[in-house]
């Protein structure tokens, strides 16, 4: 699993760089054009964000590794710190692994198309009020969350904070599917939570 693993770290991260850009929650000269998955992809130079992201998802992999992520969140906030909009990255069926050249190629077309998706986002959605800032959050099984509550994060250098969150969004926000796909590895979707003002 352990490179099944990577292969969805590395897709997470060029993800949140392209949702960054995408929402224009930075300035876009801090964001510069590269090639992944065979498209035009958008990526930080800001060491300062881009140590953020690493830091996460390195954070991230343990419970990618146990089985235990259910969702990668990318949220983000108004300036008085009221979710306004939530980017759901829900993982189902972690359970492949990566042998074979079929299987890199079938994850380099879904992580494409999901790219492409990410691209087209400003068109879908409106945007974000000017000032909102984002972090990153994970939603994993009860019993990682309990580990997490009684021993602390898997990375004590970057600690991650159990979180209330109301899951029962309906009343609250507006739900977009953007993205799904099954693999031989893995099921992903993706959506976004847009949270009434």
């Amino acid at each position: 699993m352990d490179v099944a693993t990577d292969v969805l770290i590395e897709f997470f991260e060029v993800a949140i760089h392209g949702i960054l850009q995408a929402r224009s929650a930075y300035p876009s000269a801090i964001f510069v054009k590269r090639k992944k998955y065979s498209v035009p992809v958008f990526v930080s130079i800001h060491p300062e964000l881009n140590a953020y992201i690493t830091k996460c998802l390195l954070s991230v992999k343990p419970l990618l590794e146990r089985n235990s992520l259910k969702a990668l969140v990318i949220c983000f906030k108004n300036e008085t710190n009221k979710i306004v909009e939530r980017f759901v990255f829900e993982l189902f069926d972690l359970s492949g692994t990566l042998n074979s050249c079929e299987d890199f190629a079938e994850l380099e077309t879904v992580f494409r198309a999901f790219c492409l998706k990410i691209g087209t986002i400003a068109d879908v959605i409106g945007p974000i009020p000017e000032g909102s800032s984002f972090n990153v959050q994970v939603h994993t099984d009860n019993n990682t969350a309990m580990d997490v509550q009684e021993h602390g994060s898997f990375n004590e250098d970057f600690p991650w904070i159990v979180s209330e969150f109301n899951r029962n969004t309906s009343d609250t926000c507006e739900i977009t599917p953007l993205k799904s796909a099954k693999t031989s590895m893995f099921n992903l979707q993706l959506l976004v939570e847009r949270h009434k003002r």
